[in-house]
């Protein structure tokens, strides 16, 4: 737990999580896994900084888990978040904004998502998960009541909204739905892309003080800095908030990607891919998404056309994997 102090849980303390934890119980109930925070250390002497991490985890994996948890244990002593939320995308905005042109597109419906989130034994005990799509209430007045709530018992609750590059560069494009309640934002900043390249500066393309960035992008330092170029709330067009960038230490992990893994699930049929140890550590519940039908039924089409692809005449690749990666 990130925290200059720790204080034993006192009444008031049991009562917040208490109430966080029967809101979280009462909006997913509709989700055969449930999610609760179970180490959260609130104080009435500090902001209570809780993280958002909104995202479209198709499906989750351990580079998703290694991004939530770098953010979480290094954005700076004097900012201790006590916990994180993890909202997945809702489905139209994968169907219709990120593989509208794709054939056979695969698009895991968000309670799965967060259902493969909330069962892996890897998430953190600070963390849980909420799907707003099969909420009774909407992720704004979720995240509303606990502040509201934990005011009214001495409490001061901040939201911060978790953003990697991709979505970062989109800030006037983007919406995640709890714009008008997340107050700032962390965003984590890669060395490396996905190809293995450095990627550009953030401050080449960002219009932003260069000296700020770049110590920290060489001393690996967290930026405690007003952002010159503002957050702009993509519904209401309001300027406002600030960001805090934390650069990248698990490198490696980040480097995973939920489209590798799909393309990599095709490699091998059912059984093998039930048994592939690589796969199996790489995505979260990796068992209850081979139970899956969306899962299984796409799985299934995209052997299928990568046979017909083959003339049918050369066995399909079982993936193998060496310590530099898959071959």
């Amino acid at each position: 737990m990130q925290t200059p102090e720790s204080e034993p849980k006192n009444t008031t303390q049991l009562i917040l999580l208490d109430f966080i934890n029967t809101l979280l119980l009462d909006n997913n109930r509709n989700l055969t896994h449930q999610s609760s925070l179970l180490d959260c250390e609130f104080s009435k002497t500090r902001i209570n900084h809780v993280l958002v991490y909104h995202g479209s985890f198709n499906p989750p994996h351990i580079g998703h888990l290694s991004f939530l948890q770098d953010a979480f244990n290094n954005t700076g002593r004097d900012m201790p978040f006590v916990c994180a939320v993890i909202m997945p995308a809702a489905d139209s905005y994968l169907s219709d904004h990120k593989f509208k042109d794709l054939d056979n597109a695969l698009v895991l419906p968000s309670s799965v998502r967060a259902g493969l989130w909330a069962t892996d034994a890897r998430l953190p005990s600070w963390a849980a998960v909420l799907d707003p799509t099969t909420s009774r209430r909407t992720a704004p007045e979720f995240l509303a009541k606990i502040k509201i709530f934990g005011d009214s018992l001495g409490y001061r609750i901040k939201y911060w909204m978790l953003w990697d590059a991709d979505w970062f560069g989109r800030l006037d494009q983007q919406s995640t739905g709890v714009d008008s309640v997340v107050d700032n934002l962390v965003f984590y900043a890669y060395e490396t892309g996905l190809d293995g390249r450095r990627n550009e500066p953030p401050w080449q393309t960002w219009g932003v003080n260069k000296r700020p960035w770049e110590m920290v992008s060489s001393d690996k330092l967290t930026a405690v800095k007003r952002f010159q170029k503002p957050w702009i709330n993509a519904r209401t067009r309001a300027i406002r908030g600030h960001v805090r960038v934390v650069c990248a230490l698990g490198q490696a992990r980040h480097a995973i990607s939920s489209t590798e893994i799909r393309r990599l699930s095709t490699r091998h049929a059912g059984d093998e891919l039930q048994r592939c140890s690589r796969l199996r550590e790489m995505g979260l519940s990796w068992d209850l998404l081979q139970c899956d039908q969306t899962w299984m039924t796409w799985h299934g089409t995209e052997r299928q056309k990568g046979k017909e692809q083959m003339d049918g005449s050369q066995p399909g690749h079982v993936c193998e994997f060496t310590d530099t990666g898959p071959t």
